[in-house]
């Protein structure tokens, strides 16, 4: 990875030596940010750095890294939830928006500090084949910023096994002390299902992300139910969906909820990737919303804003958590820090024309 001067000739750590008046060893411990055994005067630093920019000089990274024994190479998984033959165009542009904000997230921390990002994709279901990127990958790569964990599919030990750093965007699946990033799921949906509650609104339906024995929906419902039971709500067990994600499922599930006897004054819905499919079911079935059910979606999209009418999701900050994310790795690779740690994104309400909360 170097660049070459006008006669065609490689540009190496000795020209900028030469051209500097320091030696090699001068050059390649600045270059790196090593200690000095000598001070240099800032002069020398800065015809060190500007014989640097003179000859186009950019160090070959194989070279450097067997010296450093840093490869400054930052691993992120990303969950491939669709097969590569999927039709559903709709369905591969939704998830290819989450993919844009948590990898320009991720790169927002690691460019400025000097790493780079190798992308792993990995399917979320089981095929057998093993882990989705094995040890000799791993061999690249410093840290692993691992998105969206699925605790039915184990893809992370092999990351722990080979004694890489991980750090999790979404809660931990695991009782192992792993580094997380992600919005309390608890404590949103109590103020959300509150939020509602104090808006008058008393059957309350609410599709989960996931089965009900998965961690997101367990935390999810874990704060839907706290907000009734304050507030002294009855909660409808058949307004409480679990999310599956099958053929047409959106409005699969929203006839679920419409269809169980009591009917729901507003609808939670747990993924954005199914929520125009509940609005347009609410819309067949000659219902207006908000005037006859309020509609509000955990996870905002951009496309929210050209429904009909707009749809209220609340914003959970898929951008911030990559970026907090790819912050702690570094700490953990750096050696400041140690795995375990939690930290929480703060959400807020993007209120729109589906549910008119005043707060949230």
């Amino acid at each position: 990875m170097t660049e070459t001067n006008t006669d065609n000739r490689t540009v190496t750590m000795n020209d900028v030596a030469k051209r500097a008046g320091v030696s090699r060893a001068t050059v390649s411990r600045l270059l790196s940010n090593a200690p000095l055994p000598i001070s240099v005067t800032e002069a020398t630093r800065q015809r060190v750095f500007s014989a640097v920019k003179e000859l186009g000089y950019r160090p070959n990274r194989i070279a450097q890294s067997l010296m450093t024994k840093k490869t400054c190479i930052m691993g992120l998984s990303m969950p491939q939830f669709f097969p590569p033959n999927i039709k559903d165009r709709r369905m591969i542009s939704m998830q290819s928006t989450s993919v844009g904000d948590l990898v320009c997230g991720v790169q927002s921390v690691a460019q400025p500090r000097g790493y780079d990002i190798q992308l792993f994709m990995r399917y979320e279901y089981d095929r057998g084949d093993g882990p989705p990127h094995g040890a000799d990958t791993l061999d690249f790569v410093e840290g692993v910023v691992y998105c969206t964990p699925n605790p039915r599919y184990d893809r992370y030990s092999h990351i722990l096994d080979a004694n890489v750093p991980l750090v999790m965007v979404g809660p931990n699946p695991t009782e192992l002390p792993i580094t997380s990033v992600c919005v309390d799921n608890v404590q949103t949906l109590y103020r959300l299902t509150n939020a509602l509650i104090a808006k008058g609104y008393r059957r309350i339906g609410l599709i989960l992300p996931e089965d009900s024995d998965t961690i997101l929906s367990r935390l999810r419902y874990q704060g839907y139910r706290k907000a009734h039971l304050e507030a002294e709500v009855p909660i409808y067990p058949h307004l409480v969906v679990p999310g599956h994600f099958v053929g047409d499922a959106g409005a699969v599930l929203a006839d679920a909820v419409l269809d169980g006897g009591v009917k729901p004054e507003a609808i939670i819905v747990g993924r954005s990737d199914i929520a125009g499919d509940v609005l347009g079911r609410i819309k067949e079935r000659g219902l207006r919303c908000p005037e006859d059910i309020a509609l509000v979606v955990y996870g905002n999209d951009h496309l929210f804003d050209f429904t009909e009418p707009r749809i209220t999701a609340v914003e959970i900050g898929r951008f911030e958590m990559a970026a907090a994310a790819a912050r702690l790795l570094i700490e953990e690779i750096d050696g400041d820090a140690e795995p375990g740690r939690e930290e929480f994104i703060e959400p807020h309400l993007v209120r729109r024309e589906s549910c008119l909360l005043d707060a949230f």
